[in-house]
């Protein structure tokens, strides 16, 4: 929570509008309760390497939105 509301703040401090803020802050939280959905429906299990893949991906699922807009 305090990561999705750290990265709306930043984005919002560099592009200064709301519109382009709130497609990140949605596509962060909805990418990663996809992600989890999957892993369960999959019977994956979370350890330090699908903690470290999520963490990158959302790190791309950001930088792509900036770059849309």
């Amino acid at each position: 929570m305090m990561a999705i509301a750290l990265v709306v703040m930043i984005i919002y401090l560099f592009l200064r509008n709301i519109p382009a803020t709130i497609i990140p802050g949605v596509a962060v939280p909805l990418s990663l309760i996809g992600t989890f959905a999957v892993m369960v429906f999959l019977d994956f299990s979370i350890n330090n390497l699908t903690l470290m893949a999520l963490t990158i991906a959302t790190g791309f699922v950001v930088d792509d939105a900036i770059v849309v807009i």
